[in-house]
């Protein structure tokens, strides 16, 4: 799968993705989504503009929901901004899918290997997105990547 979005207005979700362990301890990352609220909004309005691009659609679709969920853990609002919003439930559309995160974001969507030429194992593989950035996490996740393989 690919490992992060190639469109470069859906590089914000790639940027937040990669912040979601260590803003969800700090507790930011509902400002820093402020902070690039417009840069959301131009993610959104691209979604609808991706010609039919499964990967890219469910990368997309993958890190809306990493940072929804954080945003939502982090906060006692559970309204999503529309920045996010937008974009979250127009890839859903697009994939047929609700605005939520499943296993295709947790597992089939999250991971590459370390060496390219070999097998997809536990020992070759690494998760691209987690929440608590935590071994006992990537092993979670990466048992269940290795039963799909």
């Amino acid at each position: 799968p690919r490992k992060e979005p190639s469109t470069p207005a859906l590089r914000v979700l790639r940027d937040l993705g990669r912040e979601v362990p260590s803003a969800a301890l700090e507790e930011s990352i509902g400002r820093t989504i402020q902070q690039r609220s417009a840069e959301l909004e131009a993610a959104a309005d691209a979604i609808k503009s991706i010609k039919h691009d499964e990967d890219e659609l469910e990368v997309a679709h993958a890190l809306y929901s990493y940072i929804c969920c954080a945003l939502v853990k982090e906060s006692s609002e559970r309204i999503v901004p529309r920045c996010l919003a937008r974009g979250f439930c127009a890839v859903s559309r697009r994939l047929g899918r609700r605005p939520m995160l499943d296993y295709s974001g947790c597992v089939l969507y999250n991971w590459a290997l370390l060496d390219e030429k070999g097998p997809v194992s536990t020992d070759n593989a690494r998760m691209l997105r987690r929440f608590t950035g935590l071994v006992d996490e990537e092993w979670f996740f990466k048992t269940h990547l290795v039963i799909e393989a």
